[in-house]
């Protein structure tokens, strides 16, 4: 092998690589996510120091009439590893992950995804990405399923809002506006509901 051959991976050239490959693509607010992050070995023999998974979210936040992007980590899982990944070949490290109380329900496309950085010593390191489509709490959804098909609401629009005061956990809160169909058209113009869960209960924010 060549001099050439051997540093290449050292800036990211022909280096390892890693592809983290979930059970399930969705997955309900408060569950449990598990998975298997795959990393392949490239032209030379690295040592795998770590593997960090970051479950993050990008909240659009409106603010002096302009739409804003943030991006927040809402939970980190730390693998150490300590072994190595020769040419060509294949390993396998399963993971679970907890999906926090105070994670965005999916209502806007893909807002939340699993970021895999792969800590590859002496060498540019390699990451992955991979979305996912977080579902409503069961308590979250016996509202929803009461507001729209009980209640005769439908869901208008979603924001993101900080609400320190409201939920101290969470950098931002969903807003989920309803408008009325039925028995309520001409009594409420609007419904704005905001969830706060906690382990055993769940709390409701409301205004019209």
């Amino acid at each position: 092998m060549t001099f050439f051959e051997r540093i290449l991976p050292t800036l990211g050239i022909g280096g390892a690589s890693v592809d983290t490959i979930l059970d399930q693509h969705q997955a309900e607010v408060g569950g449990c996510l598990h998975g298997n992050i795959h990393i392949y070995g490239g032209k030379v023999t690295q040592a795998i120091q770590d593997i960090t998974l970051i479950l993050k979210a990008e909240y659009l936040v409106e603010a002096d009439d302009m739409t804003m992007k943030h991006v927040v980590d809402l939970n980190k899982t730390i693998i150490h590893c300590g072994f190595n990944v020769d040419p060509k070949e294949e390993k396998v490290v399963p993971f679970e992950m907890t999906i926090p109380l105070n994670t965005p329900v999916s209502y806007q496309g893909r807002n939340v995804w699993i970021h895999t950085d792969l800590d590859i010593i002496g060498a540019v390191d390699n990451d992955d990405r991979d979305y996912l489509a977080v579902l409503p709490h069961p308590h979250m959804q016996s509202v929803l399923q009461a507001l729209q098909h009980e209640l005769g609401f439908y869901l208008k629009s979603v924001e993101h809002k900080k609400k320190k005061h409201f939920d101290p956990q969470a950098h931002y809160i969903q807003e989920l506006e309803f408008r009325p169909t039925d028995a309520f058209r001409g009594k409420i113009d609007e419904l704005d509901i905001a969830f706060h869960l906690s382990q055993d209960a769940i709390e409701l924010r409301m205004a019209v």
